[in-house]
């Protein structure tokens, strides 16, 4: 009897083998260590056919899949994902699971790896963590189609290094059926995935080692996988609210149903995080002009920020809130949920500001009321700004600080009664800005010139237009610039110097007539007259339809004494609606 006992002890054992599931020996557990996965009797649970539907509800792809862990993570070919918008697995007694997130996807090694909807505890397969020696059994695993279904079993003929892990050739057929089954061996653990062989001399499939799955994770860079991006079926999240936020900003805002789904999957892991809040506010219900969803999240978001232990603060909710007020306010009508204007935004930053006196939360109330046009509170708002201790340190502050004194400039200017007041606070943006100037604090020298042009102090303007020009270099200089420069150096009657810039002007832009016209009010006013006559004549001939160039011949031949010519270009500009030539025309008869 016990000879019996031991040959179907070994039948069994032999039977267990072709089945490709544990026949180990019994070993004790540890405390909270799972139990062995996939039994004998529950191979077939840990073998998975998953059906992959299109936008239309076609099926578009049926393969093989695998548990492998117990709270129903599962393993499928990459390729059969491509397209689906929603997949489910079957187990062998036909009990149907949704498909819930994938949890990571290699289209190169045509592997990807998901989560199960509504399994909580399953039969699982195990991968093998060690490399595979050339030679070693397995069995090729397939959804059974009958209880009495056995595996196929074939060889590990040759393993080749690959990245750290292994490409198995093996003498499974190249069969395209067999894509994506898992190879178990003797122990019954997974030693890879299979692949076809591309070439037409392959006769046998490859198979991907197996331990490759344990790299298939989503980090925060995930969002920019393309392999991911491709997939349209839901991801999930990253481990870590930090890296959760990352991944979904990283996301951007194309897909806004991917986007929605990643954002409730935050606030239903994090529910008493705030910035999960204003998330949603932010970049789905304020695009969307749900303001009162918006609201309502902002709110909540509020509340959460007060909890001990938030990682925001509710100066930092408020802040939030009136930069989402202000975009709105900027763009839509008040008459379109009135409750958010600019008034209200303001009220946002101070509270922000009252809470804790950040230096960010003082410009957005400045930013407010310059919007709000009240440019008096505005011009005070940024001078506060400016002059508040430096609470941040670094380049950073120093930027901001200058920039504070130029809003204050341009709300000083808006209220249109003291130019010399808003030529200082420009002064103060050049102080305060950090050296070597940045592209921001170039730009204030051409805003202070500006005003100096305006203001008729025409020395100081050149030389605010000189420093511009060797911070920026001629090369990304306009036309314009020169052209602007020239009529400085015309009101000081540096005539050479105007000349050079309106050539250079003229080089920058030949087919405009302004600065040639311009070129020609410069020689006669220095007294070049033989050179005005010439450049005038060369005016008319390459745009003989402008009645200025007319009467700048007429006024240069017309100096040289030569009177009857330059009546002659006169009447010519006054026929072609010239309204002041008339005028040097009695001066020459």
């Amino acid at each position: 009897m016990s000879i019996l006992k031991r040959c179907c002890g070994l039948l069994i054992a032999a039977y267990a083998m072709s089945l490709g599931v544990h026949a180990a020996p019994a070993r004790s557990l540890s405390r909270g260590q799972a139990e062995p996965p996939v039994e004998v009797k529950k191979a077939s649970r840990a073998m998975l056919t998953i059906r992959c539907y299109d936008a239309g509800g076609q099926c578009i792809a049926i393969g093989p899949a695998i548990f492998i862990s117990e709270e129903g993570h599962a393993v499928c070919a990459y390729s059969l994902l491509d397209g689906a918008t929603r997949a489910e697995v079957v187990d062998e007694k036909g009990k149907v699971y949704p498909l819930h997130r994938i949890l990571g996807a290699s289209a190169l090694y045509d592997l990807a790896k998901f989560s199960v909807e509504g399994v909580k505890k399953c039969a699982w397969f195990s991968l093998k963590e060690q490399a595979t020696v050339p030679g070693t059994g397995v069995s090729c695993l397939r959804p059974q189609s009958g209880k009495k279904d056995v595996p196929a079993t074939y060889v590990i003929t040759q393993a080749d290094e690959y990245n750290q892990f292994q490409y198995l050739h093996t003498s499974v057929p190249n069969d395209s059926t067999l894509i994506g089954c898992p190879l178990m061996d003797g122990e019954g653990r997974i030693v890879g995935f299979l692949q076809r062989g591309t070439l037409r001399t392959d006769s046998t499939a490859y198979a991907m080692d197996a331990r490759f799955v344990n790299t298939l994770t989503i980090t925060s860079r995930s969002a920019l996988s393309s392999d991911l991006r491709a997939l349209k079926l839901p991801k999930a999240l990253p481990d870590g609210a930090d890296d959760a936020l990352t991944y979904i900003t990283m996301m951007g805002t194309t897909d806004t149903a991917a986007l929605s789904l990643a954002i409730h999957d935050f606030i239903t892991a994090y529910p008493n995080r705030a910035d999960g809040y204003t998330n949603r506010a932010i970049t789905l219900h304020v695009p969307a002009g749900r303001y009162a969803d918006a609201e309502a999240d902002f709110a909540t978001a509020l509340e959460r920020s007060r909890q001990e232990g938030s990682p925001v603060g509710p100066d930092w909710v408020h802040s939030q809130w009136c930069q989402a007020i202000f975009q709105k306010a900027q763009t839509v009508s008040d008459s379109i949920y009135g409750a958010w204007n600019l008034q209200r935004a303001q009220q946002e930053a101070a509270q922000a500001y009252a809470i804790k006196p950040m230096p960010f939360y003082l410009l957005q109330q400045g930013r407010c009321y310059y919007s709000m046009r009240q440019f008096a509170p505005a011009c005070d708002t940024f001078i506060r700004l400016a002059t508040q201790p430096d609470s941040v340190g670094g380049e950073w502050s120093a930027v901001a600080r200058a920039e504070s004194w130029f809003f204050a400039a341009r709300s000083q200017e808006m209220l249109a009664d003291d130019s010399l007041r808003v030529i200082a606070l420009i002064d103060s943006a050049i102080q305060a800005s950090p050296r070597p100037y940045n592209e921001q604090g170039k730009q204030y020298f051409i805003e202070r010139a500006s005003r100096l042009f305006a203001a008729g102090q025409y020395r100081a303007a050149i030389s605010d237009y000189n420093t511009y020009e060797s911070l920026i270099g001629p090369s990304r200089l306009s036309s314009r610039f020169y052209y602007i420069r020239e009529q400085a150096y015309l009101e000081v009657h540096a005539f050479q110097q105007a000349l050079d810039d309106i050539n250079s002007a003229i080089s920058k832009a030949p087919q405009e007539p302004l600065y040639q016209l311009e070129a020609i009010i410069i020689y006669l006013r220095a007294g070049e007259l033989t050179d005005a006559e010439s450049k005038a004549r060369q005016f008319v001939q390459a745009f003989p339809d402008i009645a200025e160039g007319y009467k700048l011949l007429g006024l240069a031949l017309g100096n040289q004494g030569k009177k009857k010519e330059a009546v002659q270009a006169l009447q010519q500009a006054v026929t072609m609606g010239d309204s002041t030539a008339g005028e040097y025309i009695s001066r020459y008869k």
